[in-house]
């Protein structure tokens, strides 16, 4: 390419390319270097913490925001987001720099040196967040009250303040209606001619097992806001429960409340291979965690009860 043509590119290049950092990697102080590096990537907000550093990236699987650890190739991308490494090379009667693509060892030093500084990530919600006087609001993006990043949030701005029992009767009738083809075991059902199906009488009050599938609707949208909530269990008759809907009642409840569909996981074969699960599912910051096909077995876990 002739000089004028390449001088040319250079200037469209850097033109379109974003300005960044340029940092010395020292060969006689690599931390020094590191620590630099380290501080544009905090300063980014793309990497929160969540007992290590972490950054979130979308599934596609579910379409959701899921949190991932920090990896040495996770700090070399990062790097270069907002910076250009360089070294200088000794020519014959000068120095010249030269860009380099951050090493290995220096994104060691960087994930290892401490002293991130980062902003938590408490979890990752498409729900609306409530308040402690019982507002409800929408976000989008991190959120600095909760630490929660908000994906998806939908306007709320024409939830009434203080609803009247009147509405308050007519939501729950709605939900009544969604969830009426479930056999929530203590429920009296009627046919229904239209779905072919019986369903659950809806003018009988609600029995104890729709209130709890009720309740774990209510619990699953406003789960981000509460420090402490409990977890569902979904049980079916040993001899009838396959396919009478537990995975699609759980599946429900997360559509509901964060318009997404959870990946389950089984146990394992052992109760540490379960625990590995869970550490790896909490650290993605998922809103729910299925555990599914526990057929005819005793659930013992440590890390669920403390999680719980």
């Amino acid at each position: 390419m002739p000089d004028d043509m390449t001088s040319l590119a250079a200037a469209i290049v850097a033109d379109v390319m974003p300005r960044k950092t340029r940092v010395h990697m020292i060969p006689q102080d690599a931390p020094a270097a590191a620590r630099v590096v380290q501080r544009l990537i905090a300063d980014t907000g793309r990497v929160f913490e969540r007992g290590d550093p972490v950054r979130l990236k979308r599934d596609q699987l579910t379409g959701t925001m899921r949190a991932h650890r920090l990896t040495p190739e996770g700090v070399i991308i990062e790097a270069h987001h907002v910076c250009q490494p360089f070294i200088v090379v000794k020519k014959k009667d000068s120095f010249e720099e030269r860009d380099v693509t951050l090493s290995a060892g220096h994104a060691k030093l960087i994930l290892l040196g401490g002293e991130w500084e980062l902003r938590p990530l408490h979890g990752v919600t498409s729900a609306p967040i409530l308040d402690d006087a019982g507002g409800i609001r929408s976000a989008d993006g991190y959120d600095d009250a909760t630490g929660l990043w908000c994906d998806g949030v939908p306007d709320m701005r024409n939830v009434a303040h203080a609803p009247t029992e009147e509405q308050a009767n007519s939501a729950l009738m709605t939900l009544r209606q969604m969830f009426r083809t479930f056999p929530f075991a203590d429920s009296p059902r009627v046919h229904d001619a239209a779905l072919g199906v019986d369903v659950v009488d809806l003018k009988n009050p609600p029995g104890a097992d729709e209130t709890a599938a009720l309740a774990g609707v209510l619990t699953a949208v406003c789960r981000p806001s509460l420090h402490l909530a409990p977890g569902w269990l979904i049980r079916a008759a040993a001899m009838s429960g396959a396919g009478s809907g537990k995975g699609y009642l759980a599946r429900a409840m997360s559509i509901i409340a964060f318009g997404s569909t959870p990946q389950p996981f089984n146990k394992g074969h052992d109760a540490g291979e379960l625990d590995k699960r869970l550490v790896a599912e909490l650290i993605e910051a998922s809103p729910v965690l299925l555990l599914d096909n526990l057929n005819n077995m005793s659930l013992r876990s440590d890390i669920l009860a403390s999680v719980l």
